[in-house]
């Protein structure tokens, strides 16, 4: 038996191909306990070359008899993601990526293009993106409300994905179009699109669970429609149009006291401490005085201060909003 680790659960895979270690390379673990075992069927597997073959003749595909191995992974994963969601996570079928520590997931139709959209986020965020997975993530629910994205061996055809867990920003479904634009969605717009792209378990129980976690999901995570071309501007138009805006609140105000900035709120805001900034927290603050992105903050500084290590820059920004969070100063 093979022990593998999946959205930090600990599974173990009984196995009948000498090759699926190989498969599953990068998510082994030495860990002795397992939070649950599967194994895959001759029957699973050649489910798995009917339900190929049926995709095949959907997308206008060549037929073939696909790989024993092959049709073993996909069996295993199968049997994995019905026993998700009563872990609070489940499998998705999108394309994600990470930009400065926040996962975006991207789904659509087969063949609109989630792929290639997120290729041109890999070619214009350069090291500040990482591939998640490029088809089927995994989403789990945390302890402190937040879904995070996952890493899996079963990555597409492309073989892209890192075995790393980012917490998730947003979700886009991608279309088509002859420009590039982005629209937010409601959670009752998003959901039925989103959930024809969740695996959807045969237990009646596990299958509830799954609707839950993703009506969660939907109130949780930003939720945006882009249509879009192939050209790369498009993964600007995208990134940026899901950033969240924010405001200072209209309760606090700031003085300059010397080189401090100092910050209060009216009594109706709740907060009655005080707080001080150095110069470029005080730019920072200055800047939410009007609505504004995290993206446009960083800019801002980065314009302002032009020797300013980029790196350093977001982590200051990330720094102030996060303090003026903490105390519910911001309107988002």
């Amino acid at each position: 038996m093979i022990k593998i680790k999946l959205a930090d659960l600990r599974i173990g895979v009984e196995e009948n191909s000498p090759r699926f270690a190989e498969l599953v390379n990068g998510y082994i673990t030495q860990e002795e306990e397992t939070d649950f075992i599967v194994s895959a069927s001759e029957e699973d597997i050649a489910f798995e070359q009917t339900q190929n073959e049926r995709r095949a003749l959907r997308d206008d595909d060549v037929m073939r008899q696909w790989r024993h191995a092959y049709l073993e992974k996909l069996a295993i994963y199968r049997k994995i993601a019905e026993r998700l969601p009563g872990y609070g996570a489940f499998l998705f079928h999108g394309s994600a990526v990470a930009v400065d520590g926040e996962a975006y997931l991207f789904t659509a139709r087969s063949g609109t293009g989630k792929s290639t959209h997120t290729r041109l986020w890999r070619e214009h965020f350069g090291s500040r993106c990482v591939m998640i997975n490029d088809d089927k993530p995994l989403l789990r629910l945390q302890s402190d409300g937040r879904f995070f994205v996952y890493g899996t061996p079963w990555d597409g055809k492309h073989h892209l994905s890192s075995n790393v867990c980012v917490p998730l920003k947003a979700v886009c479904i991608l279309t088509r179009d002859e420009y590039n634009h982005i629209e937010p969605l409601k959670p009752e717009e998003a959901y039925s699109e989103l959930l024809m792209q969740t695996f959807r378990p045969s237990d009646g129980n596990a299958l509830m669970q799954t609707m839950e976690l993703l009506d969660t999901l939907t109130r949780r995570a930003g939720l945006y429609r882009l249509g879009c071309t192939m050209d790369p501007e498009a993964a600007v138009i995208s990134y940026e149009g899901m950033q969240k805006k924010m405001k200072l609140k209209e309760g606090f105000r700031t003085h300059m006291a010397g080189d401090k900035q100092v910050m209060a709120g009216v009594a109706s805001t709740g907060f009655s401490g005080l707080v001080r900034s150095n110069a470029t927290a005080a730019f920072i603050i200055d800047q939410l005085k009007q609505e504004t992105t995290e993206e446009q903050i960083v800019q801002a500084v980065l314009a302002r201060y032009e020797d300013a290590p980029e790196a350093q820059v977001r982590a200051d920004v990330q720094k102030v909003i996060g303090t003026l969070r903490g105390i519910n100063a911001l309107d988002e």
